[in-house]
């Protein structure tokens, strides 16, 4: 008679074992993936193109109402490129003459007088809700010379300079805007009389027109 080992050892388990399920790594219960999405990875040249496209725009955009502003702030009826002490006479109301030594309203402080020899009109007005400010004075740089040192110092000074002069008979005038601050300025550059004497070679006259306060 056969004896089992199950009946000599009752430790002996007379189950087959079966051998445990795998596990597959990643799987849930119902054998869907649970693989983890890695986070987006970061853009920063996407970001930084579309910072610059966006500066740009605004810039386009700030230029575009400066230039508006320009047009928009000249006197009625004066042309920003002529606008001239004969122009505006028929239009001053207020008319107060200034002691040469008291500039006009709305010239920065820091204006230069080129080859400034003697001051002949300095005086304030108003004209059309606006101020404006003339100064004229004689000088020993030729017109030429004039009229390309204002149109550099306007420029350099953040002011929106216009690229083409009018030019009536001996006259070249000039013209620039400044956007902060509203004020408009015609400068005027004629070739000295023959009655002068040889120091003086031209007759500058400046026109600010600004906001009143």
């Amino acid at each position: 008679m056969q004896i089992s080992m199950a009946e000599t050892n009752p430790e002996v388990n007379n189950t087959i074992p079966t051998a445990p399920t795998p596990q597959i790594q990643g799987q849930g219960s119902f054998g869907q993936q649970n693989v983890p999405i890695p986070p987006s990875p970061k853009k920063p040249f996407l970001t930084i193109v579309l910072v610059c496209l966006l500066i740009i725009a605004l810039a386009i955009g700030a230029w575009a109402y400066y230039a508006r502003q320009a047009k928009n702030n000249v006197p009625k009826n004066i042309n920003s490129n002529t606008a001239s002490t004969t122009a505006v006479s028929n239009q001053l109301q207020n008319k107060t003459d200034l002691d040469f030594s008291v500039l006009p309203p709305g010239f920065p402080q820091d204006i230069p007088f080129y080859g400034l020899l003697e001051i002949k009109i300095n005086y304030k007005a108003d004209i059309n809700n606006r101020v404006l400010g003339v100064r004229q004075f004689t000088s020993s740089s030729t017109p030429e010379q004039v009229y390309q040192d204002y149109q550099s110092y306007f420029q350099n000074n953040g002011w929106l300079v216009g690229k083409t002069p009018i030019k009536d008979g001996g006259t070249t005038t000039g013209s620039a805007f400044q956007a902060n601050s509203k004020l408009s300025v015609n400068f005027e550059v004629a070739a000295a009389g023959s009655d002068t004497d040889g120091r003086v070679k031209s007759l500058v006259t400046l026109l600010i027109f600004s906001n009143k306060n």
